[in-house]
């Protein structure tokens, strides 16, 4: 993982942005950012931390996309799809134990032009950061990545876009438009979506 070269101070910057930054009304220019691992354009009040299997980048009003690669041993189950309906499982109760309150939670599928195995699962959530209510979009990818020495390995995916809840409807298509920027040049398992190009 890289040294993270911009500090993600989101409240601070955010406020000074919103003092110093373009008059009110008035729409941020775009920036395209070249990183070690990571190339993406968003409006200039936005800044990134990234490394070699993430990034998160963060705006005014908690706006913020996160996505993340990881491998690891597959989830426990008898067969793939047990694997699979036992690791969205866990993720699901996971959040829900941490505050979450998930809704529009859709189907395990794979997506198409995805390898065979590749399965994801998309869904919608609240949660209360202190005394600010979030909302937000995730979406989990997972598919399996190869057997070594009788041990079957799983590549898995998240991706987070949130905000404050008052502004999610607003910033939602910026935070929609920087994940379809988003070029990935790093070492970690490639997930062959449109934000994500091999």
């Amino acid at each position: 993982m890289t040294t993270r070269r911009t500090p993600l101070l989101v409240l601070a910057v955010a406020t000074v942005l919103l003092l110093v930054g373009t008059p009110a009304g008035a729409a941020e220019p775009e920036v395209h950012h070249d990183g070690t691992y990571w190339d993406w354009d968003a409006p200039a009040n936005f800044v990134g931390s990234e490394g070699a299997y993430g990034i998160t980048i963060t705006g005014p009003n908690g706006a913020t996309l996160s996505t993340a690669f990881s491998t690891s041993v597959c989830a426990n189950g008898s067969t793939y799809n047990d694997r699979v309906t036992n690791y969205f499982a866990a993720k699901r109760r996971q959040l829900r134990l941490s505050g979450y309150t998930l809704s529009n939670v859709s189907a395990i599928a794979r997506p198409t032009g995805t390898p065979q195995k590749y399965r994801r699962q998309r869904m919608d959530f609240t949660v209360r950061n202190g005394s600010v209510t979030k909302k937000g979009e995730l979406t989990f990818d997972y598919r399996f990545s190869a057997a070594v020495t009788g041990v079957s390995y799983c590549d898995a995916r998240d991706l987070v876009i949130v905000s404050n809840q008052s502004k999610f409807a607003t910033l939602r298509p910026t935070l929609v438009s920087i994940n379809n920027s988003l070029e990935y040049f790093g070492p970690g398992p490639c997930t062959p979506a449109p934000s994500t190009p091999c």
